[in-house]
């Protein structure tokens, strides 16, 4: 009988980390990687609008796409003109 309460002590603890949120096996999220012909296509597009002075865009700012293009963007060095 003291097996009994062992086990269902476990569960029952088991039970309220999950209604707690905390699930200890879970998966951590994945983290998605762009690729880099993705993120250059986004980054010249950009690049397009602001040289053709284009009023507005309509990107997702918040998308991890625009965001990894964005950062790159801060540490792209262009090509030296010769």
């Amino acid at each position: 009988m003291a097996d009994e309460q062992g086990d269902g002590g476990e569960s029952a603890d088991e039970m309220n980390q999950f209604e707690d949120g905390t699930h200890p096996q879970q998966q951590p999220a994945q983290f998605h990687q762009h690729s880099d012909d993705e993120i250059a296509a986004l980054m010249m597009q950009l690049a397009i609008a602001e040289a053709c002075h284009v009023p507005h865009i309509y990107y997702d700012t918040q998308s991890s796409l625009y965001q990894a293009a964005q950062a790159r963007r801060a540490t792209y060095e262009p090509p030296p003109l010769y």
